[in-house]
């Protein structure tokens, strides 16, 4: 599979994500608050809303497509992709929760487009193929990413009490789903070397729990704060702990090309940037939870 049809699968992927996204922002105001440890009353409340269910298919959907994605293209390429989500939750807000689009937003959006244009055309045809895992480097940001989850929690709650929690939650969400997208394409890059025990028996498990983590932190940012907020902290930092992982722990270099590598920095300055402008987003006219 070339890597343009690995990114054009992801960005309909992530439409669907951020499709359903929306509609778990609208079901999670007017149902129980998601607090730590298991309830079994707030889980059967989200499994009995047609709205909340709607979104978990539509969200569904959009995994498998992201998932075939991933199995063929390198983390560090796919993850930034997604983040053209943000430009259809843009669109989302602005005519089904009634937000206000200012002229920066629109400049993100035509930033992360260009990034987009510039990741495919940066793509050096051998990384698709290429499949390597460091376990012990993925193991050192695993706990590195779990320690700054930690960190964050911890000054949130004694010693920085005026942080926003959406803002915690949100960046919480990224860092857990960042980690859910590294075990992702280790599990296939076990897959694809032949290594069927290690995949099922340990990553597997792990991406189930990462993403069930990562919606339930995404589900009480929600129920706290603006949906733009939560989601766009998410991609923003999902995106750096998946370039970072998957150049660390998977081999994925930039092309050795200068010209395609100062093509693939850029792509991912302008998504990173134009994601962090569509983290600003809003004002007038913004649903609160």
């Amino acid at each position: 599979m070339s890597i343009w049809i690995a990114i054009l699968l992801s960005i309909i992927g992530t439409t669907c994500m951020n499709s359903g996204l929306v509609l778990w922002k609208k079901a999670a105001v007017n149902l129980p608050k998601v607090q730590l440890g298991f309830n079994p009353q707030t889980l059967l409340a989200f499994l009995t809303s047609g709205t909340w269910m709607l979104g978990f298919g539509i969200v569904i959907i959009g995994w498998i497509l992201y998932l075939i994605a991933v199995a063929n293209a390198p983390i560090s390429i796919i993850q930034p992709a997604i983040g053209f989500g943000l430009v259809i939750l843009a669109l989302f807000s602005v005519f089904y929760l009634k937000e206000d689009v200012k002229l920066r937003e629109w400049v993100a959006v035509a930033m992360m487009i260009l990034g987009i244009a510039l990741l495919g055309l940066s793509a050096d045809p051998s990384e698709a193929e290429h499949v390597t895992l460091h376990g012990y480097l993925l193991l050192i940001v695993s706990i590195a990413v779990s320690l700054t989850i930690l960190l964050f929690i911890l000054l949130q709650k004694y010693f920085i009490q005026n942080m926003n929690l959406e803002v915690v939650l949100g960046i919480a969400t990224g860092l857990v789903m960042g980690l859910a997208a590294l075990y992702t394409k280790a599990l296939f890059n076990c897959l694809d070397g032949g290594d069927s025990l290690l995949a099922f028996a340990f990553f597997l498990p792990l991406v189930i729990a990462s993403n069930f983590l990562g919606i339930t932190i995404m589900q009480s940012g929600f129920q706290r704060g603006k949906a733009l907020i939560v989601v766009s902290l998410s991609a923003v930092i999902n995106k750096i702990v998946a370039i970072i992982g998957g150049m660390v722990s998977m081999g994925e270099h930039l092309p050795e090309d200068p010209l395609l590598a100062t093509g693939r920095i850029l792509a991912f300055v302008f998504i990173l940037f134009g994601t962090g402008l569509l983290a600003r987003f809003g004002g007038e006219g913004k649903v609160d939870s």
